[in-house]
């Protein structure tokens, strides 16, 4: 085959596969949940829901409960989600070539919503990794520059939060004997912070336990700051935004 058959035979291929993906992606139902390892991302109109193999929610994500920094100022991502979806024709075209050629799922999870500077746009990606998933969110603000994203998880009602220091986290106003008796029964340490002070140094992840032992997630905290609201069983990452206003979060899930 000398090197203009070559060439043809490979634009073929190509025209082949895009025609079947495009043929794929107008008769296959948008994705609005993925499942790895008996674990299950669904994406609903106001979060990102994931849940275990029992059908237990570990966590959920929304940008109402997120928030983005200007400087030292600290306000809501959304305080109104005007819509969702589950991507544009683009984003499906992504996700139906990831699944047919590389057996990689996909789930997106696009919002328009706005906050007290105007309009935005939070794109959210789910990424099936080795072991867990890959959350990826890409802001788009549309009068304003922020600093940084706090990435918000509210986490299993319940559930315990510690690092990979084996150290227990409760809110100075909700730590209770019972709670430190529980800590020190799985063998952690048990500290009270308040409700805007920074995990302790050191965390590179950030485990949440059930009560009996068992670690439902691991969070890899990157470069985020750490923050601990109990009461509301929320864990927010304080995390910058680089030059294309993505941020991303590696969350391994345990079966």
């Amino acid at each position: 085959m000398n090197i203009f058959n070559k060439a043809r035979f490979s634009l073929t291929v190509l025209a082949l596969i895009g025609l079947i993906s495009l043929f794929l992606l107008f008769v296959s139902p948008k994705t609005v949940k993925i499942t790895a390892d008996g674990n299950s991302v669904e994406a609903s109109k106001y979060s990102l829901n994931v849940f275990d193999n029992s059908g237990s929610l570990i966590f959920s994500t929304s940008p109402l409960n997120d928030y983005f920094y200007i400087d030292s100022n600290k306000e809501h991502l959304e305080l109104n989600l005007i819509d969702s979806n589950n991507g544009n024709l683009l984003d499906q075209f992504l996700i139906t070539t990831s699944s047919l050629f590389f057996n990689k799922r996909i789930l997106i999870w696009d919002t328009i919503g706005n906050n007290s500077k105007g309009k935005l746009n939070a794109n959210y990606k789910i990424e099936e990794i080795e072991n867990g998933i890959k959350l990826t969110r890409n802001i788009k603000f549309e009068k304003i520059k922020a600093d940084g994203i706090g990435q918000v998880l509210k986490y299993c009602s319940g559930c315990i939060i510690s690092d990979d220091r084996k150290r227990a986290f409760f809110n100075g106003d909700t730590i209770t004997s019972s709670k430190t008796a529980l800590a020190s029964k799985l063998n952690l340490t048990a500290f009270a912070l308040g409700e805007n002070e920074f995990f302790l140094p050191g965390s590179k992840k950030i485990f949440i336990i059930e009560p009996d032992g068992t670690v439902k997630a691991e969070i890899d905290t990157r470069e985020s700051e750490v923050f601990l609201q109990e009461k509301w069983n929320l864990l927010e990452f304080k995390t910058p935004l680089n030059t294309k206003n993505s941020i991303s979060l590696t969350i391994n899930i345990k079966v």
